[in-house]
């Protein structure tokens, strides 16, 4: 039987517990059998300290004959899972297999090294994990599955630990797997550096992930507070012409910190033209980096043939 499901990475904050449920309730109201599996160890909220403290030892235990029996006879009831989380889970790591709060009060780890070593464990008991999920799903035989994975940047851009998780879910499941990467508008629109450097994370992570992506732009009703106009009025100017004054944002007040319009930043073509509203130029970072060799200020990089024979690539992609 072949199941669908979707990947939801993002930074911290970005809103991928809330994209979970919200997606989660949309399905259901389609009429499909959404479940999500909780990839993310941090992702709970403990009832009381003496609980936790409790389950700690529980949570690290590697006895394969013990997490046997406490995944057996274990359905998507939902009997068991966090009820801190807003969505229903049909696997939760941070119950069924290791939990942050555990690993950082055994092993003395902080939060960062704590959740490299919990996605590491969980990779290295994923046939456990898979066992566990396959026995959940045969009451869920066509469910469509949403994996909620931490927020560190650590574990996509620079760790392999969750394309190999995600490699093997396709291969095991015959999973048709999306990958949803949640940027925060709210913040990255209203700064064309975090904006570049967004773009950069999404583009790493893609390449590391090896999976169809789909990049969203996550707190669009934030917009209105945050950039002082709203999301529908920005929307709504579009234009058809490729002249590159099309692309400017028609603001009347003076009060858009945005440079271009909404359909700019959607569509990621010619980010070249944001470095115009950069603080600063990064011809001044190429001058102090070549012993402050004289560059001509007539210089222009778009000018260079490499350069336009880039960007010709990129367009006929």
């Amino acid at each position: 039987m072949v199941l669908y499901g979707q990947l939801i990475i993002g930074a911290p904050g970005s809103g991928k517990t809330t994209y979970c449920d919200g997606m989660q309730q949309y399905l259901r109201l389609l009429g499909r059998d959404c479940w999500v599996v909780n990839l993310d160890p941090a992702n709970e909220v403990p009832s009381s300290v003496s609980d936790a403290e409790g389950a700690s030892a529980d949570n690290i235990n590697t006895n394969e004959k013990s997490e046997e029996n406490n995944h057996e006879g274990d359905g998507a009831d939902g009997d068991n899972t966090n009820t801190q989380l807003p969505y229903e889970t049909i696997l939760d790591v941070c119950q069924d297999v290791i939990s942050l709060d555990a690993v950082m009060t055994e092993l003395q780890l902080g939060p960062n090294g704590g959740l490299i070593y919990c996605m590491e464990y969980i990779e290295h008991h994923l046939g456990q994990v898979m066992k566990s999920l396959k026995e959940r799903l045969k009451s869920s035989p066509n469910a469509y599955l949403l994996f909620d994975l931490p927020g560190q940047i650590e574990l996509t851009a620079h760790s392999s630990v969750v394309s190999r998780i995600a490699q093997r879910l396709v291969r095991e499941f015959d999973l048709r797997l999306v990958c949803v990467q949640l940027v925060d508008a709210a913040i990255c629109l209203t700064d064309v550096s975090k904006f570049i450097g967004a773009a950069l994370v999404c583009t790493s992570s893609m390449m590391r992930l090896e999976l169809p992506c789909v990049n969203l732009l996550s707190k669009m009703d934030l917009l209105q507070s945050s950039v002082g106009f709203s999301s529908l009025e920005m929307s709504t100017k579009q234009n058809d012409s490729d002249d590159e004054s099309d692309c400017e944002y028609d603001d009347e007040f003076g009060t858009s910190p945005l440079p271009f319009n909404l359909e700019f930043f959607t569509q990621c073509h010619d980010l070249h033209r944001l470095v115009d509203y950069l603080d600063s130029s990064p011809m001044d970072f190429v001058a102090n980096a070549s012993n402050k060799e004289e560059i001509d200020p007539q210089f222009d990089y778009t000018e260079d043939e490499e350069y336009q024979s880039a960007q010709r690539r990129t367009r006929s992609s």
